[in-house]
């Protein structure tokens, strides 16, 4: 009755009679953990290591050279959908620093308070200045559809 605690998902477990060492239970997720950690530790300590596993994708890229063009082609509706996927993220990128390059000047101006600041879930803030003085603000949905709108002019 040799019964130890996961140090991930802290149930108990009882160590294989092989490696009676055994700190974590067999969890598929419990070991994927243990593998991520020895594998940044190891990075960190072992220089030959990390140099290792900064060469291999580079190395595997140089002998598949047409891996991403073949895949680009035979699956037409991922790349659109990254398409997509990375206009959303850049334009909330874009967004949100145009945001906080306003932001000081929209509250001064009493059309954004501190209030706003905690963003309903699934909402996002943002402004877009204009030349001049006048300031855009805008509540954009995830689906990226104005939902409301103020200018500052």
């Amino acid at each position: 009755m040799n019964d130890r605690r996961c140090r991930y998902c802290q149930k108990t477990f009882r160590p294989a009679p092989y490696h009676p060492r055994q700190l974590v239970c067999s969890e598929p997720g419990c070991q994927r953990q243990r593998r991520n950690d020895y594998h940044r530790q190891k990075i960190a300590s072992d220089p030959v290591y990390q140099q290792v596993c900064l060469e291999s994708p580079r190395k595997w890229r140089r002998s598949n050279p047409d891996y991403w063009k073949k895949y680009r082609s035979d699956h037409p509706e991922q790349v659109e959908r990254n398409r997509r996927q990375q206009r959303l993220r850049d334009l909330k990128r874009r967004l949100a620093n145009l945001l906080r390059n306003t932001r000081c000047g929209l509250m001064h101006s009493g059309l954004l308070s501190l209030g706003h600041h905690c963003e309903p879930e699934g909402l996002s803030l943002c402004s877009e200045p204009r030349f001049g003085a006048s300031t855009k603000v805008a509540l954009i949905s995830p689906e990226n559809r104005f939902i409301v709108s103020l200018t500052r002019g």
